[in-house]
């Protein structure tokens, strides 16, 4: 047999192969995101809305393994976030209209987000959307 017909039947035997499994209800292919501790659950944490002043993303002990900052593009200037010492001149800056993706970290492991020791600092007036999921 030649050698292109060897990789033609190659070729048809793997494209059924997979057609099979898919029909099958299995997926040939590995998932491209594998979790231990399952699904994200998505939640919402109320607009902050600045004073001028540092504030934690929750008083109230949350962890998420995931969250997205986002600040409205009405803002008048940056929104600053990070840990507690972050203010007006200090932390990672979020531009007005723009938004900061933390990625996600497994459920009790060192890489969640503790919400409570997240700041943000946000001028007066200026608002902050915050969704995060566990």
């Amino acid at each position: 047999m030649k050698r292109e017909t060897k990789l033609n039947l190659a070729i048809i035997f793997t494209l059924l192969a997979t057609v099979l499994l898919w029909t099958a209800g299995v997926s040939p292919f590995p998932p491209t995101i594998v979790s231990a501790q399952g699904r994200l659950v998505w939640f919402t944490l109320p607009d902050i809305t600045g004073a001028s002043t540092t504030t934690a993303l929750s008083a109230t002990g949350q962890t998420a393994r995931t969250c997205q900052l986002v600040a409205l593009s009405t803002n008048s200037v940056v929104i600053r976030w990070g840990d507690a010492s972050t203010t007006v001149a200090r932390g990672a800056a979020i531009a007005a209209g723009g938004g900061q993706f933390l990625p996600p970290g497994g459920v009790g492991s060192p890489y969640a987000i503790d919400l409570t020791t997240t700041y943000v600092y946000v001028a007066t007036g200026d608002k902050l959307t915050v969704t995060c999921a566990r």
